[in-house]
Formats: structure tokens, sequence, C-alpha cells
């Protein structure tokens, strides 16, 4: 897999779940290889979107791909991988065993093209903490807002 903190992705669709607590997104990675300068596609499937990157991922859920163009593009700043047993193996051993592997994400930054169709710098879906804004200060008087 050629997932980790700090890839781009591009996303093509979005499932939430049933309970709302997760969504699953549809992405691909591509990777452009010096040889040949073309892409080569080194992830394609569903990362579940969890926690505070499920909250932020809400506002972009009903937007549709266009003319097989992906929908946004994303920077993965925090995913964790999951293995877990698939049910009903009592008794296999263990080198015969199948698992399901799922990928988290918990937080990511957004990168959308401009009007002209360049990308713009990777904006934060939420501020990160900065030690140096004392507790008090009011919300309007932050960079981010």
């Amino acid at each position: 897999m050629a997932l980790y903190n700090g890839c781009f992705v591009q996303v093509w669709g979005f499932w939430p779940s049933k309970t709302g607590l997760s969504t699953s997104v549809r992405c691909t990675n591509s990777v452009k290889k010096q040889a040949t300068g073309e892409y080569e596609t080194e992830y394609s499937g569903f990362i579940t979107f969890a926690g505070e990157a499920n909250k932020d991922i809400q506002p972009y859920i009903n937007r549709v791909s266009e003319n097989k163009k992906p929908i946004m593009r994303l920077k993965l700043d925090n995913i964790a991988f999951k293995r877990t047993e698939n049910p009903g193996q009592e008794g296999i051993p263990w080198d015969q065993k199948k698992y399901t592997d799922t990928i988290i994400c918990y937080a990511f930054s957004i990168e959308e093209p401009n009007g002209n169709g360049q990308p713009v710098a990777a904006q934060n879906a939420r501020p990160k903490y900065d030690p140096s804004i004392p507790e008090n200060t009011i919300e309007e008087e932050l960079p981010f807002n």
C-alpha cells in the first residue's frame, strides 16, 4: 500500500454509515514514474473517516464525480491501519487465516482547485492546536477565523 501520513489521495465518492459515526470514502493514490513519465495507481480502495475527520468531511458528501474526474483531493494528515480476523476461522492454522484490512483517517487537509483548475495550497479542515495561543483568547481574534 502506498498510503502514509502526509500523502495525497483523489476522492471519487462518499458512503456515510447508517449510524453516522463514520464515512467510507473511495480514494485512489497515484505516483508518476520517472522512467516513463506516466502515472501508476498505487492504491485504490476505501478509507474510513472517523471522529473529527468524519465531522469535517460531512459538508462534501453530496458532491458527485462528473466526467470521470475526481471530486476533490485530500492530504491524509493522520491515518491508521487496522487488521481484523475474519469470523468463523476457529481451528484454522494462523498462516491460513484470512484478515480484513481497514484504513482509518482521523485528520485531513483539503486541496481544492481554484477558478483556473489549478490546485490551491492544502488548507486544514480543522485548525491544529497551537500552544502559543492563550486559553482565554476570543475566537474572533484567532488567525484562522
